[in-house]
Parts: C-alpha cells; structure tokens; sequence
C-alpha cells in the first residue's frame, strides 16, 4: 500500500539532515510560482538540487539529505 502524503514526509524528516518548513500563510507567493520554485527560492543554491518538496497542511516542507 502506498504511504500518504504525511506518512511520506514523516519517513523523508527521519532520514534528513536538513528540513526546511515554510509555511504559506506568512510568505506572499505569486500565483504563478509553483511549490517546488517558491522553496527553492528560499534555500541556499548550493543544495538546490538535492530538495525535494511536499506540502502538509499550510506548510510547504522541503528535504535534503545533504549529499
């Protein structure tokens, strides 16, 4: 059986070095920026394309493992 959308998130934060969580109520995003684009925007370029992005509840949850 496939894991939820939490349950997901709940596996990708117990095996990530790093989680950034922003929540969409306090950051005005355009409607033209996707989810993905509007947490990248707010992580370092460095690491950019080790993050994966999920949304849970109003909290965009972006993940790297920092490899």
């Amino acid at each position: 059986m496939a894991l939820t959308q939490r349950e997901r998130v709940i596996v990708a934060v117990s095996n990530a070095l790093t989680v950034y969580a922003i929540k969409r109520s306090e950051n005005a995003i355009p409607s033209n920026v996707t989810p993905h684009k509007f947490v990248l925007d707010h992580v370092q370029e460095s690491i950019r394309p080790l993050v994966s992005v999920d949304i849970i509840d109003d909290t965009y949850v972006a993940l790297t493992n920092g490899s």
